[in-house]
């Protein structure tokens, strides 16, 4: 009778075994750094007001561009809301002028609509357009109790500008 060994593994299976690992540490180790820088950043994330309270109290007050020269003592603006939250009203320290050149310390926005971590509205008089026509709207997101960032309705998910911060902290 004649012996019998069993037949050597496949060369090619070793390899493709090898690729496989190495394709997994090429394009996994990035990946879960990717994915963990996401999360610890967390783009998405927002601040809904608190149970007893609501958006307009939490967004009401006096706020600055994070970034500003002169934090909250060259250009704050505050914002307060009509008796019946149908209306914001962001007041300038300083006056900008407009894309006519009309000059202007107080933008009044129509709102819309509110969540608990949202308000959207349009500015009264907006002159810029989405790309469709249509004319701009806005939402103020909440971020934290002392932070927002407004998002454009026909901007991408999740784009943001830079962050507003409170200044009567």
């Amino acid at each position: 009778m004649t012996e019998r060994w069993p037949a050597p593994p496949a060369a090619g299976r070793s390899a493709d075994r090898r690729f496989a690992r190495d394709l997994a540490l090429l394009f996994g180790i990035p990946l879960v750094i990717i994915v963990a820088l996401a999360i610890w950043w967390g783009p998405w994330r927002t601040y809904a007001a608190p149970p007893g309270s609501s958006v307009f109290e939490v967004a009401t007050g006096t706020w600055d561009w994070e970034q500003a020269e002169e934090f909250c003592e060259k250009n704050p603006h505050t914002i307060a809301f009509s008796l019946d939250s149908s209306v914001m009203i962001l007041t300038h320290k300083e006056p900008w002028t407009d894309g006519e050149g009309v000059e202007h310390r107080v933008a009044e926005y129509d709102i819309w609509e509110h969540t608990r971590d949202r308000i959207r509205g349009r500015i009264r008089g907006e002159l810029r357009l989405t790309e469709s026509g249509e004319q701009v709207v806005w939402d103020l997101v909440l971020s934290s109790p002392n932070a927002f960032r407004w998002h454009r309705t026909d901007w991408v998910p999740l784009s943001y500008t830079p962050t507003v911060r409170r200044c009567d902290r």
